[in-house]
């Protein structure tokens, strides 16, 4: 199998005042210097054929914990599955259901770095995992009144991003315990068809710990904020020629409201040590195809990545293709996935910053 060093460079950093939108205007990405490498991966988790647990249905999302295990959600198995740094399969839990530790739509994953991982469902709220050795075992079950589609965590709080009461973020204590919600809507509209058609939109979302920093972004749309742990806004990009969903009214017929999909729909956001953001898009088109009587047929063009300053959110860069969504950094290492030609997971090295 051939893998890629992926090599992404960057332009200077622009500073800009907190809160306010930065201007992205269109521009040709000519890049200037080095500053991250990606290099080829050390080993590769994936089947094609094979029955076991590294056959994989899909892979949502990957989380990594400080002892270099690494987390794997499947949304088509309804599964996680946990990994050694070597490969070696260390447990599997989940599968369809209601009951505890049972998975009904998976959206998105997250491990506190020492003993717990989350798996967030669509349905069901928020699971939690105890992790001893590396294996998921079931502990409990949080946060279902929230509808939450992504989890992060900053000293001990758990950080939900749900568009709930007007709020995008709410914060959590470990048993589930709502203690605070911040965060305005992505979009405010006068009409209530329009804004309850947005107020459904999937947020991502990751944190820095160490400097205490939550990004979440609009999963549809263009949109990327950071914030503090207090939830002040630090700084809100638009990125630029992100072709998103839009909403509007119906000329036609009042009230009614239309949903134009759009071209990109934001998968992932990684913060990488120490100062990079890095928010990956998947790139589809659609078309009419009138043999077969005008269905709409999905074309996929691979990953679109922007790599953002954490501090400041200019957008440094921005690339189209990609190799693999990249999930998670711990410790020196990345872990990516893709799913073409079929799902795999990918530990690479990260050579750092020059």
């Amino acid at each position: 199998m051939r893998c890629r060093t992926v090599t992404v460079l960057f332009a200077s950093v622009l500073a800009i005042l907190p809160g306010v939108i930065v201007p992205q205007e269109r521009r040709s990405y000519v890049p200037l210097e080095s500053v991250l490498r990606i290099e080829r991966p050390q080993l590769i988790i994936g089947e094609e054929h094979r029955e076991g647990p590294a056959l994989f249905g899909e892979i949502t999302a990957v989380a990594t914990d400080a002892a270099g295990n690494v987390y794997v959600l499947d949304g088509i198995n309804h599964s996680v599955r946990a990994f050694s740094g070597t490969g070696r399969h260390l447990g599997s839990v989940g599968g369809p259901g209601r009951g505890p530790g049972e998975l009904r739509d998976p959206l998105s994953i997250w491990h506190d770095g020492t003993a717990t991982l989350y798996v967030v469902d669509r349905y069901d709220g928020i699971s939690r995992f105890d992790t001893p050795d590396g294996k998921p075992v079931y502990a409990s079950r949080l946060g279902a009144e929230l509808t939450a589609t992504a989890v992060c965590t900053l000293h001990g709080e758990l950080v939900a991003g749900a568009i709930k009461d007007d709020r995008i973020l709410h914060v959590l204590t470990r048993d589930g315990e709502l203690t605070r919600s911040f965060g305005d809507l992505f979009r405010r509209d006068s009409h209530p068809g329009i804004q309850a058609t947005y107020n459904t939109g999937r947020l991502a979302l990751t944190c820095d710990e160490e400097r205490e920093r939550i990004f979440v972004a609009e999963g549809n749309r263009e949109l990327v904020r950071g914030y503090d742990r207090s939830g002040r806004l630090l700084w809100q990009t638009a990125l630029p020629e992100y072709l998103g969903n839009r909403v509007h009214l119906d000329s036609r017929r009042r009230g009614a409201v239309v949903v134009g999909f759009g071209q990109h729909v934001t998968r992932a956001v990684t913060f990488v040590d120490p100062d990079l953001l890095i928010v990956q898009a998947q790139h589809r088109t659609r078309r009419r195809d009138p043999s077969r009587g005008g269905a709409s047929i999905g074309t996929d063009h691979g990953i679109v990545t922007y790599i953002l300053s954490a501090s400041t959110g200019t957008v440094l860069t921005r690339q189209y293709g990609a190799p693999f969504f990249l999930g998670a950094t711990e410790g020196g290492r990345a872990i990516g996935y893709n799913d073409e030609p079929f799902p795999r997971m990918f530990f690479s090295r990260v050579a750092g910053a020059r």
